[in-house]
């Protein structure tokens, strides 16, 4: 008689993946971490910092020293704890790895579950995101910051939830502080659910919850929250 295989469950399957993506995530962003000289545009924040005032940091934009609060943290650090090669980079480092880790969870009721642990590992390993987790500049949180606003987005034209609108928000909001470049991502987000809008009477399939004035009224929020920052 012949024996079956014994199977993975999907769940179980799902959380392996999803735990080797964050073991070689983990891996690839601080295997000669210490060993790291600054380069490049690090140069701008950490020279910003070592030269200009709290005060000075706060409103400070130029065009290297771009992020306001990694400028203001690598002050902080300054003067409070020292810089080392792991200390100037921890807030990207830990971006990367919450981005790893939280992906395949927040993804998971969107695309599946096989779809989000691929998804998972593909940002695991990709050269670009373990560049910037090993990075003294903010691109490592936007990143995590756009993944947070890009779901929230999807949530809110779907849906309509005030919460995933409030999420939108906040997310473009704290990413265009960290990147002043980064208002694009409110822009991109508002534009895609109007473009949706504006055609949907054409290609139902295209419709969306939000009505204009909820629209409007979320363009105006954004704009005032990111004006505010």
């Amino acid at each position: 008689m012949q024996q079956s295989r014994p199977t993975t469950s999907p769940t179980t399957s799902f959380w392996l993946h999803a735990l080797f993506a964050l073991a070689i995530g983990i891996w690839l962003r601080v295997h000669g971490f210490a060993a790291q000289i600054p380069i490049s545009d690090e140069w701008h924040g950490l020279q910003a910092a070592a030269q200009e005032s709290y005060l000075r940091l706060a409103t400070l934009m130029t065009a290297g020293a771009t992020s306001i609060p990694y400028n203001l943290y690598l002050r902080w650090l300054l003067h409070e704890v020292g810089w080392s090669e792991w200390t100037i980079r921890l807030p990207a480092l830990a971006a990367g790895i919450a981005t790893v880790a939280l992906a395949p969870l927040l993804l998971r009721r969107t695309i599946g579950a096989r779809g989000a642990a691929l998804t998972g590992v593909l940002l695991a390993i990709s050269p670009l995101l373990v560049l910037y987790s090993r990075y003294a500049r903010p691109y490592s949180l936007v990143v995590l910051l756009a993944l947070v606003a890009l779901l929230a987005c999807h949530r809110w034209a779907t849906t309509g939830s005030r919460r995933a609108a409030v999420a939108l928000v906040a997310a473009c909001a704290l990413a265009a502080w960290l990147h002043v470049l980064e208002i694009r991502l409110f822009a991109l987000c508002l534009g895609a659910v109007a473009a949706a809008r504006l055609v949907a009477p054409r290609w139902p399939a295209l419709a969306v919850a939000p009505s204009w004035r909820a629209i409007a009224g979320v363009a105006l929020a954004g704009a005032l929250a990111i004006a505010a920052l």
